[in-house]
């Protein structure tokens, strides 16, 4: 295999070439966080202007401005943990490790349909792996995440989480915290 263009050394990715002017992961990764930031600055206001109009939605949108510093500073790391530990409580016992199983049964069969006098066998292996890994895993995050809240509406669990002194950004963070914790563990499963 030829390789086109040189492999950089870990902290040149990070912080960039030195000679070629090569942006780093770290300045991409801040520049398009901003970008994304302004972006969903102006969708907010878009959105206020159009659902209450232009004077109440920017009194609407100015106020949540406003506020949003003390809310951020407000989050309490303790309670969003709690809310993950119950997210990966409530994805366990939804049984998402099914698709763990399901990963290894698909894994133990496909040897049958793999070509193992190919040239390059590791290469169709690890590429079948890695495409079932994908597809076994987007549709379990997908529906746990976003069944989730409804199937807690529907339990009448979620109204024992609000009542609480909890933020509803604190329930977000858990939330996608948990789900995201759970999604690592069962990749570093199927990795294993």
């Amino acid at each position: 295999m030829v390789i086109e263009k040189p492999i950089l050394p870990t902290w040149e990715w990070l912080w960039g070439g030195t000679g070629a002017g090569i942006p780093g992961a770290f300045s991409e990764f801040f520049r398009v966080a901003i970008i994304l930031i302004l972006l969903g600055l102006v969708l907010g206001l878009l959105v206020s202007v159009f659902r209450y109009g232009p004077g109440r939605g920017g009194r609407n949108y100015l106020r949540v401005l406003r506020q949003a510093p003390r809310d951020l500073l407000g989050i309490s790391l303790r309670r969003v943990l709690g809310l993950a530990v119950l997210a990966i409580r409530e994805a366990f016992r939804r049984r998402v490790w099914v698709a763990l199983l399901l990963f290894f049964v698909v894994l133990m069969f496909a040897s049958w349909n793999l070509a193992p006098n190919s040239d390059q066998p590791a290469v169709i292996y690890l590429n079948f792996v890695l495409t079932a890994a994908t597809y076994i895993m987007l549709p379990v995050a997908v529906f746990t995440a976003a069944f989730s809240l409804p199937q807690d509406i529907k339990n009448r669990t979620i109204y024992t989480v609000v009542t609480k002194p909890v933020r509803p950004s604190e329930i977000v963070l858990g939330r996608i915290l948990g789900f995201s914790i759970v999604g690592t563990a069962l990749l570093l499963a199927m990795g294993v």
